[in-house]
């Protein structure tokens, strides 16, 4: 599927969106990585999380899920991943299709310069393609921001289970 192409220009360079493709691995991986450090997690919890990544990242490409990157003078800045479903519809999900973004990294240092925004944009315009309805996703302190700015409504009507051996 061919989407808009989203670019932003900062001091004379170009910020252009993509799709990931499976030479991006290891950048997918290292922002994986990059995001749940930044989060505090554990030593522990960041390498079951890279090797859990990295297994994942290694099977055939999921086709519900698309890793977008943020480009800028050939190098990749940032990046965020979205998996797309569907379950009945609601009334505020008519369609019943939704997408579940996660994974939202900038480069520490390339960070307050609109990359997020951009990359938020892109996904939504794909959303918009695929006629999805509802965009959902967990956020941190830091992206908050960003998702309040451009619409989002925090929900407190989830319920998490993690089912184990």
């Amino acid at each position: 599927m061919q989407t808009k192409a989203f670019a932003l220009r900062r001091s004379m360079s170009m910020i252009h969106i993509r799709e990931a493709t499976i030479e991006d691995i290891p950048v997918i991986l290292h922002h994986r990585v990059g995001m749940v450090t930044s989060m505090g997690w554990s030593d522990e919890q960041i390498a079951a999380t890279r090797e859990a990544t990295l297994k994942f990242l290694q099977e055939p490409w999921n086709p519900n899920i698309s890793c977008y990157l943020a480009i800028e003078d050939s190098k990749v800045i940032g990046s965020c991943a979205v998996s797309f479903g569907i379950a009945f519809p609601t009334y505020n999900n008519p369609s019943g299709r939704y997408a579940y973004l996660f994974n939202m990294f900038v480069e520490p240092r390339r960070r307050g310069r609109g990359v997020a925004r951009l990359l938020l944009t892109h996904i939504t315009q794909v959303c918009r393609e695929k006629g999805i309805d509802k965009m959902t996703l967990h956020d941190t302190k830091m992206s908050r921001g960003l998702y309040e700015r451009d619409g989002f409504v925090k929900s407190e009507n989830y319920f998490i289970k993690i089912i184990t051996d």
